[in-house]
């Protein structure tokens, strides 16, 4: 793992969730190898895309 990753496994499935660096950063995020659409999105910014990886991490690890 590093700063653009996150993985963790609930209920038998693995959760991923990475950044993406480019013109159009971007956040995908993965349950059992499929893209969860809602959480998957592009950003204008590296900054906005880095804190909406660090909300799904939060959300999943300390919910």
């Amino acid at each position: 793992m590093n700063d653009n990753e996150w993985a963790c496994t609930f209920d038998g499935r693995e959760e991923r969730a990475f950044f993406q660096p480019g013109i159009k950063p971007s956040v995908e995020y993965t349950i059992g190898g499929r893209r969860r659409r809602p959480d998957c999105q592009s950003y204008r910014t590296e900054r906005e895309a880095r804190t909406r990886l660090a909300e799904l991490v939060a959300r999943s690890t300390l919910a």
